[in-house]
């Protein structure tokens, strides 16, 4: 299994930044003048798709806030959103979303704060298979850049084949416009964080003050939780530790600060 380079909720080449990540991290992100995203929410219910995988988790429309603006964004022809919410880029100025196609199934989608789309991942290739969402994933940028980019942590198939990936950019060097979708990279196989039918995810991210960083699941059969932990300089998972049953206390207890 290849190492974790720069990605749960993004250095690509310039070092991991893991610690950063999200509320919690033990350093805040720095955030410089542009466009910050807030509010963002998959909106308007459509039964266009009819999947049924994510209970009343299936919308005709993404809306967010730039700078005191509304952004609503349609998806193209014979696609919907689908999820129980879209991810917020933090400073990055952008949203990553899940749209799913009725022939071509799942993919996650980078929003820009004009509605611009760029795509993260390729279509999964079969209708009714679904990608789930974690987090993001702070990456540094090349000398020059002020804004960082964020890239997601998700389950591929989270009912079927329970890959834990992340979209790993070959570079970032370059604009990001017409990018090519970056390759999927797994880092754990055999993980979920959603119940066949539930309305919502479970787990996410753990940070805790002198430990490593880390993501909370369950396994694909849910017989168990599992936290696995991140070594920031082998850039690989390097710990799963395993916590018997799937209730309210075993998620609590992976996520508990020891």
């Amino acid at each position: 299994m290849r190492g974790l380079r720069a990605a749960l909720a993004p250095a690509v080449m310039l070092g991991l930044m893991l610690g950063a990540l999200h509320a919690g991290a033990a350093q805040a992100e720095p955030c410089f003048p542009g466009p910050t995203v807030k509010d963002a929410a998959y909106v308007d219910p459509s039964r266009a798709y009819g999947h049924g995988a994510v209970a009343n988790g299936e919308w005709a429309h993404l809306r967010y806030r730039v700078d005191g603006q509304t952004v609503t964004v349609a998806p193209l022809e014979g696609v919907v959103f689908e999820g129980p919410r879209p991810l917020s880029g933090g400073c990055a100025g952008t949203v990553l979303a899940v749209e799913s196609s009725l022939t071509k199934g799942s993919r996650v989608v980078e929003f820009d704060g004009k509605g611009k789309g760029q795509p993260v991942s390729d279509w999964i290739g079969r209708p009714h298979r679904w990608i789930s969402l974690i987090d993001n994933v702070r990456r540094g940028e090349p000398a020059g850049e002020r804004r960082a980019r964020h890239y997601p942590l998700a389950i591929d198939r989270p009912h079927l084949l329970g890959d834990l990936v992340i979209y790993d950019p070959p570079s970032l060097t370059g604009g990001p416009d017409d990018r090519p979708p970056y390759p999927a990279r797994v880092l754990y196989r055999g993980v979920s964080n959603h119940r066949l039918g539930a309305p919502d995810t479970v787990g996410g991210m753990r940070h805790c003050p002198d430990a490593p960083t880390g993501v909370v699941l369950a396994t694909l059969d849910w017989s168990a939780v599992l936290r696995l932990d991140f070594d920031e300089r082998q850039e690989n998972i390097v710990r799963a530790t395993r916590f018997e049953g799937t209730g309210p206390d075993s998620f609590a207890a992976a996520m508990a600060c020891d």
